[in-house]
């Protein structure tokens, strides 16, 4: 007979609480979120916990956790049903009496959201909803801190065990670890952006972020738990910034600068720098264009405000970018792009003819312009320089063309000298202009350039060049 009680005791108070079916959001090795954060506004919600031992049964310890989380819900419950009270008023002159009764019923019927268990410990986590308000609350909670678990987990993927920028000034960055990770000073690290996440195909989980490299940084000084390094490259048009990773690159300081002498030198091995590269006026277009990745920058003046700076870039084989900046009274801006093609020619080991053309756009609503252009050859040390321009129309304004040349001959491999006129389409003597320049080179791929234009006010014109390769 006491066998049958103790049995009905157990089903009641097994049916004394439903038990749902929620997702909780686990992460491997970690406690559950709930254990630290239950308490829900509005809803009657409890943690029980029962310690382990080897004389209690599984179900003894689960009871003992129930039952604890039962205590802490009716102890909850007790206090909101004295919160809650009828208030009646009766206006009896100037006198209110109030009267007030609780109207609650202390009965339980907890659901059983999730248990977890430890080396420890065994905890449940109850909650009692009594209305649809109250699970609709729940399932509210517990969507919202399943995804917070998510990026808390996505955050361990990206930066457990990483070294990891984690503050940078101008070119200085501080990485998280130093001597404790045997950093040292002058090794190189590449720096990475972690970019898109990689999931797992079965499970559609996060297991790992691709990784971008944006540069390089150097150490140079190493402490106990931190170090910091130099930005010395950028392989991206991106900054390095906190939050990035770093990757030892297997190279000290000498390795890599052996590395990237190397890697010059194979790019220049496959992408030569043009050293015979005549220089021609700044307003004088030629049909040869620049080599891929090799780049040209001129700066110029003629000591009357009218001054410019451009950049060309060789992009492909005979195709050429340019970007050009004027400042005067009428500062504007030039984009153009440019093909040229070489003639193969028997008997010679260059090209006699280059013909080409150059399409330029000019800010400002100024006209813009298309060249037609041939470089002839006449030696190996003369070349004679063509450039028939169109000034197409633009705003309603009158299209004419001009004609441009230039004859150059290389004095020796430091310099070369340059005879340069222009004049308009209908040869009119007052409309020519001549003028004569010397390209003097002082070092590896930088010149300088003087120039005298016979006109009325014999401009004086001075050009630095930069030629090499990006």
């Amino acid at each position: 007979m006491k066998k049958i009680f103790l049995f009905l005791f157990i089903l009641m108070f097994s049916l004394s609480f439903s038990e749902d079916t929620f997702h909780i959001y686990k992460i491997q090795n970690k406690a559950p979120w709930w254990l630290n954060n239950y308490i829900i506004t509005g809803v009657n919600s409890a943690i029980g916990s029962a310690a382990k031992s080897p004389n209690k049964t599984i179900d003894q310890i689960r009871k003992e956790a129930i039952t604890s989380a039962r205590v802490e819900l009716a102890a909850n419950k007790k206090v909101m049903i004295k919160s809650q009270l009828n208030t009646e008023r009766t206006n009896n002159g100037t006198k209110t009496k109030i009267t007030t009764q609780e109207n609650i019923k202390e009965e339980l019927s907890p659901t059983l959201v999730d248990s977890y268990e430890d080396n420890d410990f065994y905890y449940v986590w109850l909650v009692e909803l009594n209305n649809n308000t109250e699970q609709e609350k729940l399932n509210n909670f517990i969507k919202n801190n399943n995804l917070n678990e998510k990026k808390y987990k996505e955050n361990i993927l990206k930066y457990k065990d990483e070294i990891v920028i984690v503050d940078k000034k101008l070119n200085t960055v501080t990485l998280n670890y130093g001597k404790n990770r045997n950093i040292k000073p002058h090794q190189i690290y590449n720096v990475y952006q972690l970019s898109n996440k990689l999931k797992n195909a079965v499970t559609n989980e996060t297991e790992d972020f691709a990784k971008e490299k944006i540069g390089e940084i150097e150490i140079t000084e190493v402490f106990n738990t931190t170090s910091n390094a130099k930005i010395i490259n950028l392989t991206k048009l991106l900054s390095i910034k906190k939050g990035n990773i770093a990757i030892y690159s297997g190279f000290d300081k000498e390795l890599y600068n052996y590395k990237k002498k190397l890697k010059k030198e194979r790019k220049l091995s496959k992408y030569p720098l043009d050293t015979t590269y005549f220089s021609t006026g700044n307003e004088i277009e030629r049909s040869t264009s620049l080599k891929p990745h090799n780049y040209f920058l001129k700066i110029k003046t003629n000591f009357k405000g009218n001054n410019n700076i451009s950049l060309q870039y060789g992009i492909f084989d005979f195709t050429e970018l340019s970007l050009k900046q004027y400042f005067a009274n009428n500062n504007y801006t030039e984009f153009g792009i440019k093909l040229g093609i070489p003639v193969e020619t028997p008997y010679y080991s260059y090209a006699k003819y280059i013909f080409g053309a150059k399409y330029t756009f000019k800010s400002q609503g100024l006209q813009n312009t298309l060249d037609a252009l041939v470089d002839y050859y006449i030696s190996d040390i003369t070349l004679l320089n063509i450039d028939y321009r169109f000034y197409l129309e633009k705003n309603n304004n009158k299209q004419y063309e001009e004609l441009y040349t230039t004859l150059a001959f290389l004095l020796n491999e430091k310099a070369n000298l340059g005879i340069e006129g222009n004049i308009d389409n209908n040869f009119d003597i007052n409309s020519a202009s001549l003028a004569t320049k010397l390209n003097i080179n002082v070092s590896n791929g930088s010149n300088l350039e003087f120039g005298i234009k016979w006109d009325n006010q014999r401009t004086y014109m001075l050009s630095y060049e930069n030629k090499g390769i990006f």
